[in-house]
């Protein structure tokens, strides 16, 4: 098996095609002096080997130390954000037709200890918009994907921004931060959910939440959370397309947990309060995932035991997509956290995904206009089918009705009335019949309109001759003498 240092740049590619709904990513924090001894990675990018923790406290450096090793789909070291992105959510919008757009729920958590870069990863508004984390992209390319789809599809986009400490829940999408407890009934639908119509709209929306986040004042690091975030977006995909005629509702969770630490290290700055939260959400996480191997009738008392996955709880299954990314520091004096990190992320890759569930319903106007068309169509080949079917004999017809017919097509071709009613073939033959009597009487008005014109253009040549004309007069002298 082969190991190395830190030695995996921007240039290697990872693999980008995922088999699996559920995905754990590792992302380390690049420092200016790494403990080298403390960890290694593959050459292949997918195993990082932390070094022992008891064999690390020994006073003599051993000659073959000892390592962990963690199996997981991708590692991260001094990698841009766009390839992290494209590693871990760019899939999330749209892929096979399993993704958020055909409703399918997505979940996105980053975890790890203090310090780590987790708001980096998931944010990165404090930095330049080249350095923009997932949030950013991931709104980039769901608007985007929106307007290809405008032909096709009508999907509407919602937001919900809150963070989640001790056991308050603070609604960070609101200029004076709305802060509830989470022992009220239905304390989540108390949330308030925005509508968003483009990318620059919701990035506000984000930024400003962002700036109402709980943060710890003095701290070596640009920014340390004391609260979990978690960005909700709705959506609702409506197809145009009345074959289908279906609505796929999905919602995308990205979480980035609070950081984790342990009292008294240097690296930490937060309070034995605040770490103490931080660290119970990490443990009733990992307790939820040793259930969620194996459902029970204690994963029920689980959910009850964590905010946050009271929240999650409808979307939080391996029937979802969900991808896990876990930040470390790889220092000697944070090798305990480093290695209590890992164990969640080996209990996270040890799921058994199962194929994946679409939450879509009927579209109920789309439906009821091709019942309406549907409907239309048999009842005319009703009609057709009665007039073919029920045919009466000509002989059988009375002489009143067929003055009644003649009167209707006289009274058609007259302008007088704009359609007529045929009940069977039978009328049909004998309107055929009236038809072309009038035409035959027509035909011999014309012959006779003809003779008639011919005469008369006789008379009229006869009359226009001048011998004819003086001819004429002198017998009628002659005849007067």
């Amino acid at each position: 098996m082969h190991q190395t240092n830190f030695s995996m740049s921007d240039d290697e590619s990872i693999d980008e095609v995922y088999n699996s709904n559920v995905k754990v990513f590792v992302r380390i924090l690049p420092l200016e002096k790494p403990c080298d001894s403390c960890a290694k990675i593959s050459k292949d990018g997918k195993t990082i080997y932390l070094r022992c923790l008891q064999d690390m406290q020994r006073d003599k450096q051993s000659k073959h130390p000892i390592y962990w090793a963690f199996h997981i789909d991708g590692i991260f070291h001094e990698m841009s954000q766009d390839k992290v992105y494209c590693a871990t959510a760019k899939d999330l919008i749209e892929k096979n037709n399993l993704r958020s757009l055909n409703g399918v729920n997505c979940i996105l958590i980053s975890y790890g200890q203090t310090g780590s870069g987790k708001n980096f990863t998931i944010g990165g508004l404090r930095n330049n918009w080249e350095h923009r984390g997932i949030v950013p992209r991931l709104l980039s390319d769901m608007f985007m994907e929106k307007a290809n789809r405008r032909k096709i599809s009508n999907i509407r986009y919602r937001l919900s921004f809150i963070e989640l400490r001790g056991k308050n829940v603070i609604d960070l999408l609101t200029q004076k931060r709305r802060i509830f407890n989470v022992n009220e009934r239905g304390v989540f639908k108390n949330v308030i959910i925005i509508d968003v119509e483009n990318e620059e709209e919701t990035l506000k929306q984000v930024r400003e939440g962002e700036g109402r986040r709980s943060i710890v004042r003095s701290t070596t690091y640009p920014v340390s959370h004391l609260g979990a975030a978690v960005i909700t977006i709705y959506v609702s995909n409506t197809s145009l397309i009345k074959s289908q005629a279906i609505v796929a509702t999905a919602k995308i969770h990205i979480v980035e947990m609070a950081g984790t630490g342990t009292v008294g290290k240097s690296s930490c700055w937060k309070t034995a309060v605040d770490l103490g939260m931080a660290n119970l959400m990490k443990i009733q996480l990992e307790q939820y995932f040793l259930h969620l191997r194996k459902p029970s009738m204690c994963t029920y008392s689980v959910i009850r035991s964590s905010n946050l996955l009271k929240l999650l709880r409808d979307a939080f299954t391996v029937t979802s997509i969900i991808r896990f990314i876990s930040h470390v520091r790889i220092t000697r004096e944070d090798l305990e956290i480093t290695l209590s990190t890992m164990r969640l992320t080996a209990k996270i890759t040890k799921l058994k995904p199962i194929k994946t569930i679409r939450h879509i319903q009927p579209q109920t106007e789309l439906i009821v206009q091709q019942l309406r068309e549907q409907v239309n169509t048999l009842k005319k080949e009703l009609e057709l089918n009665d007039m073919f079917l029920h045919q009466e004999a000509l002989a059988n017809i009375s002489k009143s009705r067929l003055e009644q017919i003649c009167r209707d097509v006289i009274n058609f071709l007259q302008g007088f009335i704009s359609e007529l009613t045929l009940f069977n073939v039978t009328h049909a033959r004998v309107l055929v019949n009236v038809v072309k009597q009038l035409y035959d009487k027509l035909l011999v008005k014309e012959v006779e309109a003809k003779h008639l014109k011919e005469a008369y253009n006789n008379v009229i040549t006869m009359l226009s001759q001048p011998d004819a004309t003086s001819s004429s007069s002198s017998l009628i002298c002659h005849d007067a003498c």
